[in-house]
């Protein structure tokens, strides 16, 4: 009986305070054993600049809070390991 109440309560209070992808960004352990393989790996999200007219839709279409246009201004490509390349921001 108080089970199902308190972890329906402290989903919300996860999803509120963190965020929806909050979960999938601070706690997962996936992320955090992906990293040193993706910053070896020989595929990354870049940019064509002469298509990018800078309108940051990339930006807000990331899940992760990457800042997407920054990045690819900055070095051409996403660096950031926050990155989960789920190509959001490539549509």
């Amino acid at each position: 009986e108080v089970a199902v109440p308190f972890l329906l309560v402290c989903g919300v209070l996860s999803v509120l305070f963190l965020g929806a992808r909050g979960v999938c960004r601070y706690v997962c352990p996936y992320g955090g054993v992906l990293d040193p393989a993706a910053k070896l790996a020989p595929v990354s999200i870049t940019v064509d600049s002469s298509l990018c007219d800078a309108c940051g839709l990339c930006t807000k279409a990331c899940d992760m809070g990457v800042r997407v246009m920054e990045e690819t201004h900055a070095t051409g490509r996403v660096v950031s390991s926050q990155c989960v390349r789920s190509l959001d921001c490539v549509a």
